[in-house]
């Protein structure tokens, strides 16, 4: 996804992919908590940690710095050894004395931010010709699709489980190109 929407990062590849996949997670954690899958002891946005979501992060910032070197092999050193690193060090320099109960509306409207700056993003991305193709985000579309299903079958009615929900997927949506070659995508009708 990175490459497709900002194919210079150069250096700032780790750092790019880390916030793509720290967005995922915010989604994955708060749906599958909400749905009973797993559960978290310390409490954050929508019963899920800050912390708890910027790990998946931190573990494929390590990774790609490898991956970056091609050296596939180290990543599997790296990734773990970053987010041993990171989360320690956000721990122990953030969250240890900020960010402790339940953050409520504010979260809500942090994520909200976040959300507007990544739509700008991508629509910047866009202008410039960029985008995901279909074929690149038609997997991960099925697998949001199970998390779509989570969230219906298990809060129907929770406004900011959905207001999160919908903050995460409107950009991917924007990001995505749904015509190949100037020609709309064909579907098989039912």
């Amino acid at each position: 996804m990175v490459s497709h929407l900002w194919p210079s990062a150069g250096l700032l590849r780790p750092l790019a992919v880390a916030c793509v996949v720290i967005v995922d997670a915010s989604l994955v954690e708060v749906v599958a908590v909400r749905a009973g899958l797993w559960s978290w002891a310390e409490p954050g946005h929508l019963a899920v940690p800050v912390i708890g979501i910027l790990g998946w992060g931190y573990f494929v910032f390590g990774a790609e710095i490898a991956l970056m070197k091609q050296r596939p092999l180290a990543a599997l050193l790296l990734g773990p050894l970053a987010t041993h690193v990171l989360v320690l060090a956000t721990w122990w320099g953030v969250f240890r004395w900020t960010l402790r109960g339940e953050l409520g509306l504010a979260s809500s409207f942090g994520v909200a931010a976040l959300s507007l700056v990544a739509l700008g993003f991508v629509l910047a991305a866009r202008r410039r010709g960029g985008g995901i193709p279909l074929s690149t985000a038609a997997p991960r579309m099925i697998a949001a699709g199970l998390f779509f299903t989570l969230l219906v079958t298990t809060a129907p009615r929770d406004p900011y489980l959905w207001a999160h929900v919908a903050s995460v997927a409107i950009p991917y949506l924007a990001a995505t190109r749904f015509v190949a070659s100037g020609h709309a995508v064909a579907y098989p009708h039912a």
